[in-house]
């Protein structure tokens, strides 16, 4: 059969898939910022495992210490803080079949789960992406901290079926999985280039990244758990930032969004806005991903024409589309059509779901589950279709997650009932927000996207704050090998930036 043109709104979610008894150290502290000069644990002088671990700088650290990439440059008026981690090395993580499932089908089922509480959100009326895997990521961090309550309603809200220790190594192998993308694509596409001889320029290494990198900001005067930093370390390959919130809250937000401009090069800037670090906030963690991918099969530019686009209110708009006809993994029902196309080395699709005529991207979000999402790629073949996707490329700002998580059912981890001792016992600590951020740009070189996300903790209890793909569609990037949505989003409007 051949497939019908794609015709219809671009629908737009982004999605990136890749599927597939406690040392305690705490003592007493500030809890709040009044008793900042209360005595620091840090200059103690009986040094502690969880001492050495916090007080040791980078530069110092044991020689099996895990080391990470150089730091980018604070923002203006930012000055550089230690890092310090646990002695204990990023683990190479491995799972077995049935943990590859389990972990796929945890990262869908949430993902579409957070996609429904999103889609009240006047946030994503317009152009709209996200990046489920970096907020499990963010939040997995977090849930290594969790116990109690806290914890079990972390796990549903995450879709967990494993175990904790389980999940957390499969959050490291699914990290690990998707750094190992861009190299591999790159060398495949070198070999090729190669042995066929061309006179064509070489491919560019720029062009190929899918860079995941965690981090966590600590309250200085804070003594957080041992076996904390451990999992940090061993599970997300991530240290301490030594911070100074009490006294500096402003510099040490201006030094996070500096970090994350860094490593998602300058397409994530300005994550936390202002008034969302301040003297209460003991700790932020934060995760960044960032891919940029050519077309397996790029489109000619020569084939580029404007075309009409259908906006979601009945309005047009002309824009530049991109047409290629080819041989797609395709799949149709009444309501929808889903089209994959892949980027260089074949494990990544940009997937669009577009609406049928008779169906809009309203009802299709609305049908949208983790199960038919699943079914729908599932059941494509390859078939001849004639494409044309609109040139595109926007950010969705930053996005506080915290009405929608608790909306989801994770209460406990934002009131006073949340318990994150795991992480320190010093001081009850609270999520405040969650702050997310995305972009996702598409032309006939390939695809580009990144994300971040940020959760602040903080002493005592927060306070609540209130294919023709010529209309919107729904769109994807998904992992073959894991099976994971790694970004989801919708375009209701190419032209907006």
């Amino acid at each position: 059969m051949r497939a019908s043109p794609l015709v219809t709104p671009l629908i737009g979610f982004l999605l990136l898939s890749a599927g597939c008894g406690s040392a305690s150290t705490s003592g007493s502290g500030p809890d709040n910022p009044q008793d900042a000069a209360v005595a620091n644990p840090l200059d103690a002088a009986v040094a502690t495992p969880l001492d050495a671990a916090i007080a040791t700088p980078l530069d110092t650290a044991t020689p099996d210490a895990q080391t990470s990439p150089p730091e980018p440059p604070a923002e203006a008026g930012a000055s550089p803080e230690p890092i310090a981690r646990s002695p204990l090395a990023r683990v190479s993580a491995g799972l077995n079949d049935d943990e590859k499932r389990e972990l796929a089908t945890s990262l869908s089922d949430f993902a579409f789960a957070l996609l429904q509480e999103a889609r009240n959100d006047p946030a994503t009326k317009d152009n709209f992406a996200f990046s489920p895997t970096s907020i499990s990521l963010a939040l997995g961090m977090v849930y290594a901290g969790a116990r109690g309550n806290t914890a079990a309603q972390m796990k549903d809200v995450l879709h967990v079926a494993s175990s904790s220790d389980v999940y957390l190594r499969s959050l490291n192998w699914l990290d690990q999985q998707l750094e190992s993308r861009a190299a591999a694509a790159l060398q495949l596409t070198q070999d090729v280039y190669r042995s066929s001889g061309s006179t064509a320029p070489a491919p560019d290494p720029a062009n190929y990244r899918l860079h995941v990198v965690n981090a966590f900001w600590g309250e200085r005067t804070t003594t957080f758990e041992q076996p904390y930093l451990d999992a940090l370390a061993t599970e997300f390959g991530a240290g301490i930032h030594l911070a100074d919130f009490i006294t500096q809250p402003e510099t040490e937000r201006l030094a996070i969004n500096a970090w994350v401009s860094g490593e998602t090069l300058d397409r994530i800037n300005d994550l936390i806005p202002l008034g969302f670090i301040d003297a209460a906030t003991r700790a932020v963690l934060v995760n960044a991903i960032h891919l940029k991918l050519p077309w397996y099969d790029p489109f000619r530019e020569v084939s580029t024409a404007p075309a009409i686009f259908t906006k979601t209110d009945g309005s047009t708009v002309s824009v530049p589309f991109m047409n290629q006809s080819a041989g797609r993994s395709y799949a149709e029902d009444d309501t929808t059509q889903v089209v994959a196309i892949p980027l260089s080395g074949q494990n990544i699709d940009f997937v669009v779901f577009l609406p049928q005529p008779t169906s809009s991207l309203a009802q299709l979000e609305a049908s949208l589950s983790s199960g038919r999402a699943q079914a729908l790629v599932v059941s494509m073949s390859s078939q001849p279709v004639a494409l044309a996707l609109p040139r595109f490329a926007f950010t969705t700002e930053s996005v506080n997650l915290r009405t929608m998580l608790i909306a989801l059912g994770m209460t406990d981890a934002f009131g006073a009932s949340a318990d994150f001792s795991g992480i320190t016992q010093q001081t009850r600590l609270s999520i405040s927000d969650v702050l997310h951020k995305a972009m996702v740009g598409v032309d006939e070189h390939g695809v580009e996207a990144a994300a971040a996300t940020a959760v602040t903790l903080r002493y005592g209890t927060s306070v609540d704050k209130q294919v023709n793909a010529n209309r919107p569609f729904f769109f994807g990037i998904y992992d073959r090998p894991t099976t994971t949505w790694l970004f989801l989003g919708h375009v209701t409007d190419p032209t907006m930036p």
